[in-house]
């Protein structure tokens, strides 16, 4: 993946999804700002004025965006088609888009819960394969049972198997996505880890010391048609 340069996305995306977007995230532009320019001066009018944010809308805009540029390519296009249902209308939008990056910008606006679902499938879509990647084949199935008691059984069960004897009951999440193109259930699991100290600043620019209970992540993503589970987890 190529490094993140907001100065060659602001020139990957047309002037309407600028537009679009600039006026959803309401940054000022100067008052005699024309989006109908050529599109050179446009870019250069973008670039300045992202440079001059103040410095709180600075981090959030340039998380968001470098957000986009991680999505903005053929795996990343794959991860957003495959969050959405076969009848969204993401996949019109799509063909009328001119470039991947706008294809990301434009989900972001326009779905942002679609959007994170496809940064978890792309998360787990580059790990497959390497390490903490293990693939097992079962009998191909054609029902997942995943009901409030069936996800409730696997929580306790996770949690159980991962406390330390004589231990309290370990916290646990599971959270389950639907990946639509390629028929997978992806499960996304969080399970209390070892309890930690953590330094931090506080507001009086002291050093101040904190207990926290960090989750351990881990996914699981099943392949009903064809039998395939892949687990993804820490060490393997």
């Amino acid at each position: 993946m190529a490094a993140f340069n907001y100065r060659q996305l602001v020139c990957l995306v047309p002037a309407r999804t600028w537009q679009f977007y600039f006026e959803a995230r309401k940054i000022d532009l100067p008052v005699d700002h024309d989006w109908a320019m050529p599109f050179e001066p446009l870019v250069k009018g973008l670039i300045v004025a992202l440079e001059e944010l103040e410095a709180d809308l600075a981090r959030t805009t340039y998380a968001e965006l470098r957000r986009v540029h991680t999505l903005a390519n053929r795996r990343g296009m794959f991860a957003l088609r495959n969050a959405a249902r076969p009848d969204a209308a993401l996949h019109e939008d799509f063909s009328r888009l001119t470039s991947d990056a706008e294809r990301a910008l434009w989900t972001m606006l326009q779905w942002p819960e679609l959007f994170d679902t496809a940064e978890a499938f792309l998360s787990v879509d580059l790990q497959i394969g390497v390490r903490g990647w293990k693939r097992l084949k079962i009998s191909p199935c054609d029902q997942i049972f995943r009901g409030p008691e069936d996800i409730n059984a696997l929580r306790l069960a996770l949690a159980s198997a991962f406390t330390p004897r004589k231990g309290t009951l370990r916290a646990c999440e599971i959270e389950t996505l639907d990946r639509h193109l390629d028929g997978g259930v992806q499960f996304g699991i969080l399970i209390e880890d070892n309890p930690q100290r953590k330094a931090e600043f506080g507001d009086d620019d002291r050093v101040r010391w904190r207990d926290i209970r960090p989750p351990e992540s881990m996914d699981v993503v099943i392949y009903p048609a064809n039998g395939v589970i892949d687990i993804l987890a820490p060490g393997g």
